[in-house]
Parts: C-alpha cells; sequence; structure tokens
C-alpha cells in the first residue's frame, strides 16, 4: 500500500466545499482504519478537525516524500505477466463465459443436492442397522 495524498489545489472555486464533504467522510468514518494517514494538499488556510492538510508536498512528513524507482527484472517479469492476464481477461466472450458459469453452478447445486439425499439416506440406513 501507498501512502495516500490528496491534491485539491485543481479545483479552485469548488476546492473548499470539497474538502468539507472530505472532512464530513472522515468525521463519519472515524472507524476507517487506514494503513497510512492521508494527507491533503491544498490552498485553502481554513483548518478542518478531521484532515491533515498542508499547503506544498514538501512539507509533508519525508515518508511521503517517496522518489519513485525503476522496476527490478523480476518485478518486470511480473507486470508483463499480469498485463497479459488483463489483456486476456478483457478479450473474453461474456456471454460465451457467463453460460459455462452458469452451468458450472448448476452443476455444483445438483451435486450438492444428491449428496443431502445420500447424507439422508445414509442416516436412514444408520438408524434402522441401530435398530
Amino acid at each position: 500500500s501507498a501512502p495516500h495524498i490528496i491534491h485539491t489545489t485543481h479545483l479552485k472555486k469548488t476546492e473548499e466545499l470539497c474538502l468539507g464533504h472530505l472532512d464530513n467522510f472522515f468525521m463519519d468514518h472515524q472507524d476507517l482504519t487506514l494503513p497510512y494517514p492521508c494527507y491533503i494538499i491544498t490552498t485553502v488556510k481554513k483548518s478542518y478537525p478531521y484532515l491533515n492538510t498542508f499547503t506544498e508536498e514538501s512539507k509533508l512528513p519525508k515518508f511521503y516524500q517517496i522518489k519513485e524507482r525503476q522496476l527490478n527484472s523480476k518485478e518486470t517479469a511480473l507486470k508483463q505477466k499480469l498485463e497479459l492476464k488483463i489483456k486476456n481477461f478483457k478479450n473474453i466472450e461474456t456471454k460465451e463465459s457467463l453460460t459455462s458459469i452458469l452451468k458450472y453452478a448448476s452443476d455444483h447445486r445438483s451435486i450438492q443436492n444428491l449428496e443431502h439425499e445420500l447424507n439422508f439416506y445414509q442416516r436412514i440406513m444408520q438408524q434402522i442397522s441401530k435398530d
């Protein structure tokens, strides 16, 4: 997970309204636990009790000033595999796959029903054999 930094400086006229909505969201969801605190870069001087606001990125804690690095060979290979899987996933015929998924689900439901029936008959056989 990466640090959460929200830039609102480009919103100009609606920036203060947006910050109000964000403050309300964090007030309503105080039980929300994020792996990192959420910081907001804004030009609005008003203080918001549930927001961590800064005027520029250089004032953020040093941890947030992470420079991106080039991927190593293992990470590049994983990225390429992932991109290929995404491409293949997008190429899947949805109607065709949906019918096969529904058939698969139907088969499993019938197996479950047969299993329940088998368990019922086995319980009856056990009761008969006990008597």
